[in-house]
């Protein structure tokens, strides 16, 4: 049945944004079976838009749909590929475009294991605005993904979508025909853009979990192994920001909290003999709780 997605609201604007149509918006083929995906009118959400992940088996004649939806806000514009290195295994990555009551236009990413299994939900980037005018009805014109074939190790995409987000410009020049004059007086003018950002997508070490490998930061724990302290090693030069250093077991549970503040200024070293011997993740994120990078600690 025909259920046209329903348009989205823009944190604190009255412009909703146009979700298209119910249509394929991406497919691919991969061992006779063809994934695609495409935004419908909410099922889990009624009042929000979501995604639909479906397969067909081309040779059992079978179509399985897969539900995607949050309650925070309504998915739109999805775009899909093969999310694996091993031809029998289905996993698909699912790049889609969001926005909510209480959220502005993002981008943002999910995978879908082998066995219909969604794993967590990736916030790409976040727009810092609301799209305006014409722009509301073409805000997904531009995203799409695309697998690196070459790699051997693990599966590796491309994904790209947009966000609006706001640039203060200082406004010093006149144009007036030929002749450019430079004011006495400058002024800060406000611009409302439209941005593009391009993330290469990889998986984390749980699951089905993923993180924007383009947007780490290279840590070393030292010294690793260790039996009850060790240091983190952050390169020369890193631009300060603030960031979430924790443990994790090797099934992404969290164990213990390591540090909350500035990159330039991680403590060290940090203790961890009280935690039982074997094998832990250290996870990085940023503010918005995006994961910035993942290093193995080993404890004996």
């Amino acid at each position: 049945m025909y259920h046209k997605p329903n348009k989205l609201p823009q944190k604190n604007s009255l412009d909703s944004l146009d979700s298209g149509v119910t249509r394929i918006y991406d497919a691919f083929y991969l061992d006779g079976i063809i994934h695609f995906a495409y935004p419908k009118k909410g099922t889990i959400y009624p009042n929000h838009t979501e995604i639909s992940y479906n397969r067909i088996d081309i040779g059992a004649n079978q179509l399985t749909e897969k539900i995607y939806a949050n309650p925070a806000y309504g998915c739109s514009d999805p775009t899909i590929t093969s999310f694996t290195n091993d031809t029998l295994n289905k996993t698909a990555l699912i790049g889609f475009l969001t926005s909510g009551a209480t959220t502005y236009p993002s981008f943002r990413a999910v995978a879908c294991d082998d066995s219909l299994t969604w794993g967590n939900e990736l916030l790409i980037i976040a727009g810092d605005t609301i799209y305006k005018g014409s722009s509301t009805g073409q805000w997904g014109d531009y995203i799409g993904s695309f697998k690196n074939h070459s790699s051997t190790t693990e599966p590796i995409c491309w994904i790209s979508g947009q966000y609006p987000s706001i640039i203060v410009v200082l406004d010093s020049l006149l144009i007036i025909g030929n002749d450019t004059i430079i004011l006495p007086n400058p002024t800060l003018d406000t611009l409302f853009n439209v941005n593009t950002y391009n993330a290469e997508i990889k998986k984390n070490p749980f699951g089905n979990g993923i993180y924007d490998a383009s947007y780490t930061i290279p840590i070393v724990a030292y010294p690793n192994p260790t039996t009850d302290y060790f240091s983190i090693l952050v390169p020369k030069g890193i631009l300060p920001q603030e960031v979430k250093i924790s443990l994790l077991d090797i099934q992404g549970k969290h164990v213990k909290d390591l540090y909350k503040g500035r990159i330039d200024k991680i403590p060290k070293p940090f203790f961890v003999g009280d935690l039982g011997k074997g094998l832990y993740i250290m996870q990085i994120t940023d503010k918005d709780n995006r994961p910035l990078n993942y290093e193995k600690v080993y404890i004996y």
